[in-house]
């Protein structure tokens, strides 16, 4: 028989045990409750740094927003790593839902961590304090390490959970998943841009003028080499391309180029070399022969136009000195409005205009290396221009050109590309006043092909008293104002019957890469339109190709069914119309 005292002890004992249930309850509540306030405060000021803003001040060093939400997520995460909550793992569903807490706050707290250590990194007290190898190593560090979270991130259980921690962790997800292409392009660009920078190395910089066009970029008239160690540039004198002849016969060439074009004798003249845009081709051939001229052997080759400088320069602002020209005045001036005084028949005619051209390619590198430049504000005006093809990058390192191909600025072309180029070889500078306007049509057959239109329209606009350096003759055989180029168009190398529209001869036909190419001389005089029409197929399941921009200024129209641009970047085409 139990004695009467058995029983208030089962019963006092229960009732401790029920007032501790209801205190451990209350207490999980409570931090619940708080756990839930932080993660609400991070939420809304990680909300705020979705506009380009709060970015900005992120890059300076002004991260309040993300700092708060920084506190708020540890916090958080302390509070649910409390002894408080280990009995919820021995209670079913219970266990899921602690989990999926504790992994989405710890997943997003490194996220923001890092976050905020790239900010600390990129603020101005801490550029200033590194030079370009130190900080592209700290940031390919920081890039690599954000990396491995979005790729492998841990984002506990995913069912069974209830709705509110259902909708976060789906939210971080999709977040995670539209931020990893951004952090892939960082991770395959920074680790060559930091080799780059650590050096030695010596690159041959390529000033090109859009006023007198090669294939997909301005023709090479300045060249200088950079030489690059532990993050220092040291630039040589720029020379003009035209004063660097080759001897013999020139350097040898890939059988590719060599088949295509051996007819312009592209390996005997750094004018000459860009016939091709597929800068991965042509790159190399500007290197060999600056070596053959000048016996200094370089390890890659970066090119940038008069468009590019204008962007760099109107996104980073005028240097101290300030002896350079303001962006509004670039482009006019060094396209146009310089040779207005220029006698070309002097010796020496030249000397100005690479002083102008240098003395602006200079300006541009001086704020692509100052620490005080915006670092959002130059990434932007950079990735502008390398986008329209005004700054090209090539290098003998393998890892170096894989940045450069991460960053889109090989000036490769692909097996979708379709490009218009026309090249001017008749030493004016009538680019200036040339327009180009292109059009594509697309027809289905009956087997399912689709049969291509490209038109091409140019119109000579020179008006009447340019200089002879400006608008020619450049010979006895020319006429002033008379605009003499290559007409060409890559297609897509799948591409068959290829051909003209016209009864205009063809002067270059055949692959050139992933591409197919076709072409013809043009000879349109003053005030005068010419339209060529362009044809190709393409086999049945085609489902889109991408037109290439042609760096030219202005940038080219085009039009394809109801969809219109301009080509000043890439821009891809459903098939069919």
């Amino acid at each position: 028989m139990r004695r009467p005292g058995s029983k208030r002890r089962v019963f006092y004992i229960l009732g401790l045990t029920a007032l501790a249930s209801l205190g451990w309850a209350a207490r999980c509540a409570q931090l619940s409750r708080s756990v839930y306030r932080e993660l609400r405060v991070a939420e809304a000021h990680l909300g705020l740094l979705r506009d380009n803003d709060a970015v900005h001040s992120l890059l300076n060093g002004e991260s309040f927003d993300l700092a708060v939400a920084q506190t708020s997520l540890h916090h958080a995460r302390t509070d649910l790593q409390t002894p408080w909550f280990w009995p919820l793992r021995a209670i079913p569903l219970a266990n899921r839902q602690f989990d999926s807490a504790l992994a989405l706050t710890g997943t997003t707290s490194t996220i923001v961590d890092l976050a905020v250590d790239t900010g600390r990194v990129l603020s101005p007290t801490r550029r200033a304090s590194l030079d370009r190898a130190q900080l592209l190593t700290e940031l390919t560090s920081l890039s690599s390490r954000l990396g491995d979270v979005l790729h492998r991130p841990q984002l506990g259980p995913s069912t069974l959970l209830v709705p509110q921690l259902d909708r976060a962790r789906a939210q971080l997800a999709a977040q995670i998943e539209r931020l990893r292409p951004t952090l892939d392009r960082a991770n395959a660009t920074l680790p060559g841009l930091t080799s780059l920078a650590n050096g030695p190395r010596r690159y041959l910089v390529v000033a090109a003028n859009n006023a007198e066009m090669a294939a997909g970029a301005g023709l090479p008239l300045a060249v200088a080499t950079v030489d690059i160690k532990h993050g220092n540039p040291t630039f040589a004198d720029w020379k003009w391309s035209g004063d660097l002849p080759i001897p013999g016969d020139g350097v040898p060439m890939t059988a590719e180029l060599a088949s295509l074009w051996s007819f312009a004798s592209p390996n005997g003249d750094l004018r000459r070399a860009l016939v091709s845009p597929r800068f991965a081709t042509t790159a190399p051939l500007l290197a060999a022969e600056y070596e053959a001229a000048s016996g200094t052997k370089v390890d890659g080759v970066v090119l940038i136009d008069i468009v590019g400088l204008q962007k760099i320069v109107a996104a980073g602002g005028r240097t101290q000195d300030g002896t350079s020209l303001p962006a509004t005045q670039i482009i006019p001036e060094l396209l146009h409005d310089q040779y207005i005084a220029i006698d070309g028949t002097l010796v020496g005619s030249h000397q100005h205009r690479e002083e102008r051209l240098s003395a602006q390619a200079a300006e541009a590198a001086a704020l692509l290396l100052a620490p005080t430049t915006d670092p959002l504000k130059l990434a932007r005006g950079l990735a502008d221009a390398v986008a329209g093809r005004h700054v090209l990058m090539w290098s003998a390192s393998a890892d170096e050109q894989k940045a450069f191909t991460a960053l889109g600025a090989d000036g490769e072309l692909t097996e979708h590309s379709v490009m218009v180029n026309l090249q001017n070889v008749a030493s004016n500078k009538l680019d200036w006043f040339a327009r180009l306007s292109s059009s594509l049509s697309v027809e289905r057959l009956a087997n399912g092909d689709q049969h291509v239109t490209v038109q091409v329209t140019i119109v000579n606009n020179v008006p009447d008293g340019e200089p002879a350096y400006v608008a020619g003759p450049s010979s006895a055989a020319r006429r002033y104002g008379q605009y003499v180029g290559y007409l060409t168009l890559h297609v897509p190398g799948a591409a068959t019957d290829v051909h003209l529209g016209s009864a205009s001869p063809v002067i270059v036909s055949g692959p050139d890469g992933p591409t197919r190419l076709i072409g013809q001389i043009v000879a349109i005089e003053k005030d005068r339109t010419y339209k060529v029409t362009f044809h190709f197929t393409l086999p049945a399941g085609t489902s889109a190709v991408r037109v290439e921009p042609s760096a030219r200024f202005p940038s080219v129209p085009w039009t394809a069914g109801n969809d219109q641009w301009i080509d000043d970047r890439a821009h891809r085409i459903l098939l069919p119309l």
